[in-house]
């Protein structure tokens, strides 16, 4: 990974460009996820990020629950980087 820039192989072959904002690993379930947005594209993402040696691949969270957990822990984090608050 370059300056935060990740070129992945896509299904069809293809590379696409991706800048990583943040890398969450999660003890308890053994999974890393990626928030990215793609070259081109409007929006950020999440998704499971696979590596090993050699390259780095990108499955999507199927479940709600595993969803909504990053969700919130990003949540957490850009409040708690904000300086915001909750009650």
């Amino acid at each position: 990974m370059d300056n935060n820039i990740l070129k992945l192989k896509t299904e069809n072959g293809n590379f696409i460009e991706i800048e990583v904002y943040d890398i969450i690993n999660n003890e308890e379930n053994n999974k890393d996820y990626i928030v990215y947005s793609i070259k081109g594209k409007e929006g950020a993402f999440i998704s499971i990020l696979n590596q090993n040696e050699t390259s780095y691949s990108l499955d999507t969270i199927e479940d709600a629950n595993e969803f909504k957990e990053i969700e919130d822990y990003l949540e957490q984090k850009l409040n708690k980087e904000s300086g915001e608050r909750k009650i």
